[in-house]
């Protein structure tokens, strides 16, 4: 499975990315619950910037990712994940582990954490 070919939903980019009002506008939505069947999956929606970095990955690390984003969903704080809050400037988002190397950046946009961002995927550099 692959994570572009996914029912995809392009929305206009007419604002950008606020922390506060959670706009989404400019992200691409990726619904996992009707793409698995699952009632009880969450949302997860793709910054572009996410895209651009995931295409310059070796096929092998993006299929390694597609299952860490299926166990994800299912399980957001399942311990083989390492799911941690950043600190510093990034205190807002959270990050979990793709292999002992990468990671993808994401922010929950709700409090019952069903709704996902993901921000980024890469190595550490990701934080700077």
């Amino acid at each position: 499975m692959s994570l572009l070919l996914v029912p995809v939903i392009q929305y206009p980019r007419k604002t950008c990315w606020n922390g506060r009002e959670k706009q989404k506008n400019f992200v691409a939505q990726v619904n996992w619950r009707g793409f698995h069947n699952n009632p009880n999956g969450m949302t997860i929606y793709v910054h572009p910037r996410y895209r651009r970095s995931y295409k310059n990955l070796e096929s092998q690390l993006q299929r390694l990712a597609d299952g860490r984003i299926a166990l994800f969903r299912h399980d957001a704080f399942d311990s083989r994940l390492d799911t941690h809050r950043l600190h510093g400037k990034l205190k807002k988002q959270w990050s979990f582990s793709v292999s002992q190397r990468y990671r993808i950046l994401f922010e929950f946009l709700d409090k019952k954490k069903d709704e996902v961002v993901f921000l980024d995927i890469g190595s550490h550099d990701i934080y700077q």
